[in-house]
Formats: C-alpha cells, sequence, structure tokens
C-alpha cells in the first residue's frame, strides 16, 4: 500500500553543511508549516552542549525562515520545530572542520527519495537534480 505524504510537514534546511567555527545563516524551509511564530531547538547530535538546549522563538514568513548558526564541534546537528511545546518536524545540518569543508565540494541535500519509496520522481531525475 502506498502512503500519501501529500499533508506531511516537512522542515529542510540550506546549507546542509556547515563550518565548525563560523556563523552561518541558514534557510529553513517549512512545507505544509502555517505562517506564524515557532520555537526551534539546536540539537548537537553526537557532543551535547549547553549552548543549544534552551528552545529559541522565530517565525515562518511565507513558508521560510532564516536562522543563524556558529556550530561548535564537527558532528550533526538535529533541528527541532515546535509549537506549543509540541513537536511538528525537524531536518539536520553537518559542521566540519575547514580541513574537510574545503576539500568537500558537495554542500547540498544528501538525503533524497524518489518515487519508489515516498518520493515524487522516479530515480533518474532525483539522479539528475543531485548533478545539477
Amino acid at each position: 500500500m502506498t502512503q500519501n505524504h501529500e499533508d506531511s510537514k516537512v522542515l529542510s534546511v540550506l546549507p546542509g553543511v556547515l563550518l565548525c567555527g563560523k556563523i552561518t545563516e541558514l534557510t529553513l524551509n517549512a512545507k505544509n508549516i502555517p505562517d506564524g511564530r515557532y520555537d526551534l531547538r539546536i540539537l548537537p547530535v553526537s557532543y551535547p552542549s549547553h549552548n543549544y538546549s534552551k528552545p529559541e522563538p522565530f517565525s515562518i514568513i511565507n513558508g521560510k525562515a532564516t536562522i543563524s548558526l556558529e556550530p561548535e564541534k564537527e558532528q550533526e546537528y538535529r533541528l527541532v520545530l515546535y509549537e506549543n511545546k509540541k513537536w511538528l518536524a525537524d531536518c539536520f545540518v553537518y559542521a566540519v572542520d575547514k580541513d574537510l569543508y574545503e576539500l568537500n565540494p558537495f554542500k547540498g541535500d544528501f538525503h533524497m527519495h524518489s518515487n519508489r519509496s515516498d518520493g515524487r520522481e522516479p530515480p533518474a531525475e532525483v539522479a539528475a537534480q543531485g548533478r545539477a
């Protein structure tokens, strides 16, 4: 049975790869999440930090929001969106040190779905979009 994800709340972020120790402006895209005021919590996945433990208020306007983030360590960070302390959606960014950041030409979305699972496009088109 195919599951319909048309109404799923989705939060995505660009850029997806950040440089440690540098303040980067992130653009959050909110699909099926109404414009309004929310709380965003940034959670380091591997190395907990007190700097990221408090939810911060922010607004989604026209399906988008921007935040600034200065990752402390090389690791994955989970961005969690809440409304009235209730989880709505999340997404992930990765922070790397300068040596890897400068060598890595891939600074986009690595997690994609084709219509073979819960995506909309055929695998060939998903692959072609990754090359663009």
